[in-house]
């Protein structure tokens, strides 16, 4: 093609000479041709079969080693939040925490989202329109049990801190609570807590 470099070009070549001795030289040329087509050809497969594997293995062990403060799997948490200061707010501190954050605005959409994906953890907010959190929990656990999974850490996000409140929050399935507007310092403890694959943030 036109404008395309090749850094290897094979070619068949054809006797157009009856000569004997012709023929004899153009039978020489054509193995040395393609001994060196082979040996090119084997260094450029040998040189992809490495790239390949380097990518299919990921970073080395040194690499790994390198690294071996971060997070290495970013854990996945379902925000359910119908307030979108509070959504922005969340989100942000989740992300610095080096969480990857999937956003639900009620409990219909937080059970759609739990129905199609794996978290690692759910925030909970209780009051919210259409399902609120405590019905959107009990029909997550409901659902985890007659599939036999793994259960699934669920906080909750509530403004009613009074101890009553928070044995309602774990009738209904909830694993543990934030009060709002919560701190940095309370988050990082849920994460640290429910999250095994995070470290200091």
């Amino acid at each position: 093609k036109m404008g395309v470099p090749f850094r290897l070009i094979l070619s068949r070549m054809q006797h157009f000479h009856t000569d004997p001795t012709i023929s004899k030289g153009m039978n020489a040329m054509n193995r040395n041709c393609r001994e060196t087509a082979n040996n090119q050809l084997q260094r450029g497969l040998d040189a992809s079969e490495v790239d390949c594997t380097r990518e299919n293995i990921g970073p080395s062990r040194e690499s790994r080693d390198d690294n071996a403060g971060l997070v290495r799997d970013k854990p996945n948490v379902l925000l359910v939040e119908d307030n979108p200061i509070n959504q922005d707010a969340a989100s942000l501190l989740l992300t610095e925490m080096g969480c990857l954050v999937d956003v639900a605005y009620n409990g219909v959409q937080a059970l759609e989202k739990f129905l199609r994906r794996t978290y690692d953890l759910i925030l909970m907010d209780c009051q919210m329109p259409l399902m609120d959190g405590l019905t959107a929990t009990s029909r997550i656990r409901s659902h985890e049990l007659k599939q036999r999974l793994r259960r699934t850490p669920i906080v909750a996000i509530t403004a009613n801190v009074h101890p009553s409140d928070r044995q309602v929050c774990l009738d209904a399935g909830m694993d543990d609570y934030l009060p709002k507007p919560f701190k940095h310092s309370q988050l990082k403890g849920v994460l640290q807590r429910f999250l095994n694959t995070l470290r200091d943030a």
